[in-house]
């Protein structure tokens, strides 16, 4: 539960701890408890916004730590002495592992994510990659669109995964780690 903490405020997931998220027991096999997270559109800056009828296109990665909707248990958790320095000391290693810095274009999820965008969409590929032929027939979320928009020409940005990639990775970093430190705030 720690490490599902840390890792969603690495992450800036903002939609959870009301609902996606499940806890699973394996209980005939090793007994152990598992968080299944599911439901992680709005997490590296994406934001629920109901007056743009559920999603926008902004990039707002600029959220507190111990973001979204509390429970009892993370309450718990917190309010915890020993847990809460469990969960501080974690979100530090994770930050330092994969927060290289605010403007990093070689840290390890710049690498990850770009490494996954050139499977995905392959430059050779042009207009026929899987994710180009995806966004045309699947759309994506708009400002106030209320769904999804269908087909090339409606869009007000480009929104190809190769537009929508550069923005979550250059259009409004992360906090400038490592220097951030979560022990001045909550250790």
């Amino acid at each position: 539960m720690i490490n599902y903490l840390a890792v969603k405020d690495l992450i800036v997931n903002n939609d959870q701890g009301h609902k996606n998220c499940y806890i699973y027991r394996d209980t005939y096999g090793s007994g152990e408890w598992s968080i299944l997270p599911w439901d992680q559109d709005l997490s590296f800056g994406h934001t629920g916004t109901p007056k743009q009828n559920y999603f926008d296109e902004d990039i707002d990665a600029q959220r507190p730590l111990r973001n979204g909707a509390d429970n009892r248990l993370k309450q718990f958790i917190w309010q915890s002495a020993e847990l809460n320095a469990m969960y501080v000391r974690r979100l530090k290693t994770l930050m330092d592992k994969c927060l290289v810095s605010a403007n990093a274009t070689t840290g390890p999820w710049e690498t990850r994510i770009n490494d996954l965008l050139n499977q995905m969409d392959p430059v050779a590929a042009g207009t026929n990659s899987d994710a180009y032929l995806d966004m045309l027939k699947w759309g994506c979320w708009v400002d106030g669109g209320g769904g999804a928009q269908l087909g090339v020409g409606v869009f007000t940005n480009d929104h190809s995964i190769r537009s929508q990639t550069a923005r979550v990775l250059n259009s409004n970093p992360n906090p400038p780690y490592p220097s951030a430190n979560p022990y001045v705030q909550y250790g």
